[in-house]
């Protein structure tokens, strides 16, 4: 699965895999091996990773979809909002998700 995440998220960032690679100090092969599963990346480049694509590092590792951690203010606000159905929440959480990369929240 985090061969998956790297792979979109330096995409998304319109990165090819050499300049990933010069980033994080590794070769080019090594990114293409990440990309395919054949290899993970150490803690420390972990790290690097999700700072640079600015995810938490449970999203880049694929055991969570919300890219960033809920804030304490996001926190509160999804307290009363524990009852709605499961398909209710992922709705909301993309919406919220939209909204803050339409206005550079």
């Amino acid at each position: 699965m985090i061969g998956e995440r790297i792979s979109e998220l330096r995409k998304r960032k319109s990165m090819t895999q050499k300049q990933l690679a010069e980033y994080l100090s590794v070769s080019p092969n090594s990114i293409s091996l990440y990309e395919r599963n054949l290899s993970t990346p150490d803690d420390e480049t972990k790290i690097r990773l999700a700072r640079l694509f600015d995810v938490s590092m449970d999203y880049l590792m694929g055991t969570s979809d919300r890219e960033t951690p809920l804030d304490q203010k996001e926190k509160a606000a999804f307290l009363y909002l524990k009852n709605l159905p499961m398909e209710a929440r992922t709705e909301l959480e993309a919406f919220l998700r939209y909204f803050r990369e339409k206005y550079h929240l």
